[in-house]
């Protein structure tokens, strides 16, 4: 094999490698979600992320998912699901395709002195992204104009879906004096070069559009991303309110005539100009009607037999399509004069949907005027709950380390006191209150040993109690006085202090412990495990013990007796529940079938609703109700999506895993998880070991 043969069989592999990762980052990743409830109708907003490769950047999509609770067991029925694709970039316009299933936004990014610009697709039905091109590369045009710049900017579907048209600014090269190809001696060459207006001053079209001077349509292809600028529209026309004609075989648009000037367009609709139709097929520009005209938003019917528009002094006009060069006719006339508020003042200030006809065809919807018309609160609010680092000896890494040694604190914003909760140097994390207020959980652990190792679950007692805390450096009677003070700031129980005796503290001074009644139940005893840590466990079916603890914000099922958190179970992450009330805890998912990994997004009364993941399955949202406490594990989950995603990517799941269990030294288990394509006989092993506890290589 010769090495020239060799090379270019690494650079179709690299190809192969490049698309197939295109393929991937157009498939979304949940980023958080949310429950809403209003009687047997259930509302779940979700945010999804996916990673743009021609913007280097993660962009955002909204889902909305409708369902229906058919009966008391838990059932449900899901009505709908629609994405609402919004990204987090300013200066952004949005564009819905005739069918609805495609939506179309424009994306602008400062880029040092210039601006990037980016066209994305998104597909509503598929929950993924057809599309993002950057279009500013191309160098076809200069800047995009945005919804800000109406009526020049315009963002719009052709009727087949498979084209977007907007309007940017024409590109003007001008050479400069010295450039070395200059042709000095060829006039013509020399003023086809424009050398020397770099800096000549052109006009704009004023107010909200001093960015629109020559204005230049432009049309996408949204399967290859490749623009085409319709340069054949004479210069000295400024298209205005384009739209796609009915066959997608040209483009309608009110021209606006740059002589004698161009002045403000925005809040004055007198600029004289033209309506034309641009036919594709022949790079041909028609006149529609007649010309010296001012007119504004053009729209087809339904049946795409007639075009509508407004214009001066005959006002709403039809044109039957396709145009056969006859002139418009008068729907509704100006109004010079009316006797009556209730009287039809004429069309102003119109204002028109993308969307604006009734289901028969026939009647136009517009707008027109018509005369004038992780700290957490305690449940009282006295106070903060948080888990405090401490500082010393060094300050290391947190995330991806549970072993930080600290203190759970309880600050009392009444007296400004700190109070320990538990015991001091302690690793702790995810504090959260029943909904009744009365019990404090969170997670604890030695801080030493291994990153990651598996901690307990404890709660703090509920009932009224006493807090402790200690003044040293006073006098007894200093204390007491400081002891009125505080009593003397309580604002939302009463409660009741009194000194015990002094003990000797560090340095040998000695401090006065005070018993304090405080409106937080706390009584400052060592709080009580409720899931101890797991040391060993013999199958795959025992519970292994908390680690990589994963909480949503809402947690609580409606009983405020359980708990759910996914935490990592072998190679998979599953959700639990946990009962502050009899110590025990269950597993609620991959009961009768492992599906993968889970994770916990949002608890709403006894509705959960959940994301799962598989190394051949992408993130797919679920909603599952909680069954009575015993009955854990006959959960049933709805999807809120379909399987389409699935179903179009099939290239890029087209393999099974499985579990696979090993033993070090003869002793130790451990488990892998094993990828293999479904094609192919003779497969080369690719071995990715992590160690733990440390970390955990998870399906999913």
């Amino acid at each position: 094999m010769s090495s020239t043969t060799a090379a270019e069989q690494n650079i179709r592999a690299l190809e192969r490698i490049k698309d197939i990762y295109g393929d991937l980052a157009q498939v979304p990743t949940l980023s958080t979600g949310r429950i809403q409830r209003s009687g047997k109708i259930i509302q779940i907003s979700s945010v999804w992320d996916n990673h743009a490769l021609s913007l280097n950047k993660n962009t955002k999509t909204q889902r909305s998912s409708v369902l229906e609770k058919v009966n008391d067991a838990g059932e449900l029925r899901l009505i709908s699901t629609t994405s609402l694709p919004l990204t987090n970039y300013d200066s952004q316009t949005v564009a819905y395709s005739p069918s609805n299933s495609l939506v179309a936004q424009l994306i602008t990014i400062p880029d040092g002195k210039d601006k990037k610009q980016y066209l994305k697709v998104f597909d509503q039905n598929e929950h993924l992204e057809v599309l993002c091109s950057d279009l500013t590369s191309q160098k076809k045009h200069g800047l995009i104009y945005g919804v800000g710049s109406a009526p020049f900017g315009t963002l719009k579907f052709s009727h087949g879906e498979g084209h977007v048209l907007y309007c940017a600014e024409r590109n003007f090269k001008t050479a400069q004096f010295f450039d070395a190809d200059l042709e000095w001696e060829n006039d013509e060459k020399m003023i086809e070069s424009k050398v020397g207006k770099k800096f000549e001053l052109h006009e704009s079209w004023g107010e909200s559009c001093a960015d629109v001077k020559r204005p230049l349509l432009c049309i996408v292809d949204i399967s290859s991303g490749n623009v085409t600028a319709l340069d054949q529209v004479p210069q000295g026309i400024s298209p205005s309110f384009a739209i796609w004609a009915p066959d997608d075989a040209g483009i309608v648009f009110f021209g606006l005539s740059d002589e004698p000037f161009r002045l403000g367009k925005i809040a004055c609709n007198n600029r004289p100009g033209t309506m034309y139709y641009y036919e594709l097929s022949s790079a041909t520009l028609h006149t529609i009607g007649r010309s010296n005209i001012a007119a504004e938003h053009p729209t087809f019917s339904p049946d795409g037999k007639t075009l509508v528009y407004f214009q001066r002094y005959l006002v709403k006009v039809k044109v039957p399509w396709p145009y056969d060069g006859s002139t418009p006719s008068v729907v509704i006339p100006i109004v010079d004069e009316v006797q009556r508020a209730c009287e039809f003042p004429g069309f102003s200030f119109i204002q028109k949907s993308q969307r604006c006809w009734t289901a028969d065809g026939n009647r136009l919807v517009v707008g027109t005027a018509w005369r004038s018309k992780m700290a957490i609160w305690a449940p009282d609010d006295a106070g903060i709950v948080f888990f405090g680092l401490s500082d010393e000896p060094f300050r290391l890494g947190k995330i991806a380390c549970n072993n930080r040694p600290g203190t759970m604190y309880y600050y009392e914003l009444s007296s400004a006191t700190l109070h320990t909760i538990g015991r001091s140097n302690i690793a702790a994390e995810h504090p959260t209150f029943s909904p009744d207020g009365k019990t404090l959980v969170y997670f604890q652990r030695e801080a030493d040993g291994p990153h990651q190792a598996t901690m307990e679950c404890v709660k703090v007692p509920a009932g009224y109690g006493v807090a402790f805390s200690v003044l040293n450096r006073f006098s007894k009677c200093r204390c007491q006085q400081f002891l009125k003070k505080i009593m003397s700031k309580s604002h939302t129980q009463t409660r009741a202090a009194s000194l015990l005796a002094p003990v000797n503290y560090s340095k040998g001074e000695p401090g006065y412990p005070v018993k304090i009644k405080v409106p937080w139940p706390y009584d400052g005893s060592t709080p009580s495990v409720v899931i101890p840590i797991v040391d060993e466990v013999q199958r795959a079916c025992e519970f292994p013990g908390f680690s990589f603890i994963q909480k949503s914000q809402r947690c609580w099922t409606a009983d405020g007796n359980r708990l759910v958190v996914g935490t990592a179970w072998r190679s998979k992450m599953e959700l639990v529940a946990i009962d502050i009330s009899s110590d025990d805890v269950v597993r609620l998912t991959n009961h009768s079938q492992c599906h993968g990994t889970w994770q916990v997004v949002d608890v709403c009364d006894d509705e959960v609703l959940a994301v799962v993941s598989a190394p051949n399955r992408p993130p797919a949202l679920l909603l599952g109700t909680m069954p009575a406490k015993g009955d854990e594990d006959k959960i049933v989950w709805t999807r809120l999506d379909n399987c389409s995603v699935i179903e179009n990517r099939k290239n890029l799941l087209n393999y099974s895993w499985r579990l696979v269990g090993f033993n070090r030294e003869g002793e130790t288990p451990y488990e892998g998880v094993l990828m293999m394509p479904n094609d192919g006989d003779e497969l080369p092993l690719v071995v990715v070991p992590h160690g733990g506890p440390h970390g955990v290589s998870i399906a999913g």
